[in-house]
């Protein structure tokens, strides 16, 4: 089958910053910048899920996208990877897995969830150095690493990273301990770029209205996801 050049392709894989908007849709103008690629003249496909990490997108790559011809691969991850927690990841894989609750046994691991996910007790055990990162920022690093030899390997595909936006005094608050995880782990995407790959500073084009773009902290607003599609035409249309 022949490629139509005249359609570029472009594959985004990513978290749910990539889906969603903060605060919610006032309009059906109010569009993710997916949405808005999707309104222009290019082929997208999309793996998109909320807690996406970066090992899941190194697997999904490998195990789904590795003999497609993409001109364009987008890639959205960090924020999952770098949250701070103060529990066993088995807990919270429980957790997630219960959504109704029919036994004691269910009914205390929610109420322990809930406990040890509690504002103040997450703000004492960053004090008392009690929480860490979902992933190490070397292993951050090296899925990300891993990602990009893959794809540099296997095809031609240009690659867009998507670096992090400094979080709000609401999500620290939330999740304490976040906001240096921000610093540490936005260094990561340095020593990604060249020249099959560039970094879009999502912090940098959000400076000059930040609660305008990302109001939550951590999801863009309607503004922001435009700002982002602004300038990822802009890299598209450079290829």
């Amino acid at each position: 089958m022949l490629v139509d050049d005249t359609n570029k392709r472009v594959l985004i894989i990513g978290d749910s910053t990539t889906m969603w908007i903060r605060p919610y849709r006032k309009s059906h103008d109010d569009l993710t910048y997916i949405e808005l690629l999707r309104k222009q003249n290019y082929q997208i496909d999309v793996v998109s899920k909320p807690g996406m990490t970066s090992s899941e997108a190194v697997k999904y790559y490998w195990n789904n996208s590795m003999a497609s011809f993409y001109d364009i691969c987008i890639i959205s991850v960090g924020i999952n990877d770098l949250t701070p927690r103060n529990y066993p990841r088995w807990l919270w894989k429980i957790n997630n897995e219960i959504l109704v609750s029919n036994s004691y046994f269910e009914k205390l691991i929610q109420f322990i969830y809930r406990l040890v996910t509690y504002s103040k007790f997450q703000t004492l055990c960053a004090k008392f150095g009690m929480s860490r990162p979902w992933v190490s920022k070397n292993a951050f690093k090296l899925y990300l690493l891993k990602l990009q030899k893959i794809i540099i390997k296997e095809s031609n595909t240009k690659m867009v990273f998507l670096s992090l936006p400094m979080v709000s005094s609401r999500v620290e608050n939330i999740f304490p301990g976040i906001e240096n995880n921000v610093i540490k782990y936005k260094k990561v995407f340095n020593e990604l770029q060249n020249e099959r790959t560039l970094i879009l500073d999502i912090e940098n084009i959000f400076k000059y209205d930040r609660q305008r773009f990302n109001p939550e902290g951590i999801h863009y607003s309607a503004d922001g996801h435009k700002r982002i599609f602004e300038e990822l035409i802009k890299i598209i249309e450079m290829e």
